[in-house]
């Protein structure tokens, strides 16, 4: 599961229902209120604004957006364990995405995401464990961008988490700073860079995984019937708080500037605490 010892994860977005509600009466301000549920390990997600309105709704910007926000947060608390644990599992819901958009990617991009997701989420030679998840994600990202992944590195931020997960070794703040840089630094960089020219002749390039994550969302959407069509198409034309940590909803005029924009995330000076004061919060 992954709400667990004690801890939320907290999904977090404006109230559609509400924003629909002033637009009906007319109001000359959009009235704007705080929607938040849990992340589970359910692919849906209940949440409830401070007005009563409950909806379910399946995240567009994919679980590992609320998940490593939920590190960040528990680092600035001084929660160190759940901080390490939470980072981790978010960089491996990411490489599940991963997975998924590219077999959707070679399947020609079919318009119900659904049967797909469920296949390939599924299978255990893909998804059996975390080595495979890594094994499988390596040779993808090497595939989709050209790039080897820096295996030093992975195998340092996998270090850091298994002497804290399996060995209950207690996490010093160094290491899970480190940890939550690196891993926030590899998820910006891996989804920004799998991009290309939606068609010939384009000259603004765009990235794959919001395309992908979009889609997959429309299709749980008319696959089931727990949330109002009219309501999720709201909820996805929003930007989620959590989104904002990402670059991958940025467009760019040409690979250098890509390549710039991926240098800078590289080289600059982090630290989890000031990429947690980055984390919006919204204001009903």
């Amino acid at each position: 599961m992954i709400e667990k010892d004690g801890f939320t994860i907290e999904y977090e977005t404006i109230c559609p229902e509400c924003m629909i509600e002033s637009y009906k009466t007319g109001s000359v301000r959009c009235q704007v209120s705080r929607l938040t549920g849990t992340i589970t390990d359910d692919d849906f997600v209940k949440a409830t604004c401070q007005h009563g309105h409950t909806i379910t709704i399946f995240p567009s910007e994919g679980k590992y957006t609320f998940i490593l926000a939920h590190a960040f947060r528990n680092f600035q608390a001084g929660q160190l364990y759940e901080a390490a644990s939470s980072g981790y599992a978010a960089l491996e819901d990411f490489m599940k995405l991963y997975i998924q958009a590219s077999a959707w990617v070679s399947k020609g991009q079919p318009a119900d995401a659904k049967a797909l997701y469920e296949s390939v989420s599924s299978n255990k030679l893909l998804m059996g464990n975390s080595t495979r998840i890594i094994g499988a994600y390596a040779y993808l990202y090497q595939v989709n961008t050209g790039i080897i992944i820096n295996q030093n590195k992975f195998e340092e931020m996998s270090h850091i988490r298994d002497s804290i997960i399996h060995a209950a070794k207690l996490p010093k703040a160094n290491d899970v700073d480190k940890l939550l840089v690196e891993i926030y630094r590899h998820i910006s960089i891996a989804s920004i860079g799998w991009s290309r020219f939606p068609k010939p002749g384009d000259k603004i390039l765009k990235q794959w995984l919001p395309d992908y994550k979009r889609q997959l969302s429309n299709a749980m959407r008319n696959a089931s019937d727990m949330a109002a069509t009219g309501v999720q198409d709201s909820t996805n034309q929003l930007t989620q708080s959590t989104t904002i940590l990402f670059p991958d909803m940025l467009r760019f005029d040409s690979p250098d500037q890509l390549n710039t924009m991926i240098k800078t995330i590289s080289t600059e000076p982090e630290s989890a605490s000031t990429i947690a004061e980055r984390i919006p919060k919204l204001q009903a």
